[in-house]
Formats: structure tokens, C-alpha cells, sequence
């Protein structure tokens, strides 16, 4: 299983490739003469994400709920289908790649139990609601409990001509009794090949 952290990987390698490549004694050069350091890696499957808000990010509006549907712990309501499309997926090194799923990053904006915090401003904020992200088939993702756990053979998307779509659900989720406010959070994620 090979796993591609998207920019965030990119870059971090660069620094980390140019740290090491500044650390040692400037070379002398004569005052009319110069010197250009590159750095880069290269990596084995690549996909280009297509997110409906341009790049690599995208938003998805989940409808609003009463208050009232969410009124103890364990309760669910606002099940939102969404996807990721792949395109331009290709092999650069060894085998063609023919699956993709989400390796979705347990951050901070990641609770204790797996559910995605509600980030919205506290003044503004829904009270004891998280929101739930679950596979295609509607079975529960605990992030903190790591793709390896989360993520069965089932859950994972094929790669056809060169593309793919990656089907996901969000929903809102009771901690306890719902107040009404705004719900707002993020999932960070890099592609898993397989």
C-alpha cells in the first residue's frame, strides 16, 4: 500500500531535502559568479484531484436539521453524499495502481472518538454536535483508529482509465441534547493506492 501526502508532503519533502543541502559550508564563489540549488522528489502514482471548489479543496453544504431530531446522545440526522474525483491517475514507477481510497488525517480538527469537531464560531456555534464521515455503505469511520482499520477492500474505489470517483456520507451527530447554531469543520486526507 503506497500513500501520497498531496502538497503538504511536497512541501515539508523540499524543506526537508533543502535543509540538508544548506546545512553544510556555503561554497566561495568569486563576487561575478553564482550558484542555483534545486531539490525535488519523485513519487510512484499520482492523481490529480478535481474538488468542486477549484484544486485540491472542496465544500460540502449539508442540509440543516432541527435541533429536536438531535436530542441525545448517538443521534444522527442529515446524511450527505459526497465524492472526490480522481482523473489523470497513472503508475510513474513500478505497478499500475488500480485502487484509491481516503486516508483521512487524524489533526486537530479531529475529536477524541473520531468524529469531526465542530469548528464554527463559538457564539454562532451549534452545541453538542460533531459531524460523522462513514463509507459509501453507510458504516462508520472512527478516523483515530487509522485507515488500516477504517478502510476494507470494499471501501476502496477502482481506478479506470486513468480516473476515479471516491464515494463518502457525512452526517450531523448528537454528543448530547443538540443546540441550533452553525456546524463548520474540515477533514484532511491524502490518497491511498493500492
Amino acid at each position: 500500500m503506497k500513500k501520497l501526502l498531496l502538497t503538504t508532503l511536497i512541501t515539508v519533502g523540499l524543506g526537508l531535502s533543502a535543509q540538508g543541502a544548506f546545512a553544510e559550508a556555503p561554497e566561495v564563489l568569486p563576487a561575478n559568479s553564482g550558484g542555483v540549488n534545486f531539490t525535488g522528489s519523485v513519487n510512484d502514482t499520482t492523481c490529480k484531484i478535481n474538488g468542486a471548489d477549484g484544486g485540491n479543496i472542496q465544500t460540502v453544504k449539508l442540509s440543516p436539521v432541527s435541533a429536536l431530531v438531535l436530542q441525545g446522545a448517538g443521534k444522527t440526522a442529515g446524511d450527505r453524499e459526497f465524492s472526490i474525483e480522481l482523473s489523470d491517475c497513472q503508475a510513474t514507477v513500478g505497478p499500475v495502481k488500480t485502487k484509491a481510497s481516503l486516508d483521512f488525517k487524524n489533526d486537530s480538527n479531529v475529536d477524541a472518538n473520531g468524529f469531526l469537531k465542530n469548528n464554527a464560531t463559538t457564539g454562532d456555534a451549534a452545541g453538542e454536535v460533531v459531524l460523522q464521515l462513514l463509507q459509501f455503505d453507510n458504516t462508520p469511520i472512527n478516523i483515530t483508529t487509522g485507515w488500516d482499520s477504517y478502510t476494507k477492500d470494499k471501501d476502496k474505489f477502482a481506478i479506470q482509465d486513468g480516473k476515479a470517483t471516491l464515494r463518502y456520507k457525512v452526517r450531523y451527530y448528537a454528543t448530547g441534547n443538540a443546540t441550533a447554531g452553525a456546524v463548520q469543520s474540515r477533514v484532511n486526507y491524502t490518497l491511498a493506492y493500492e
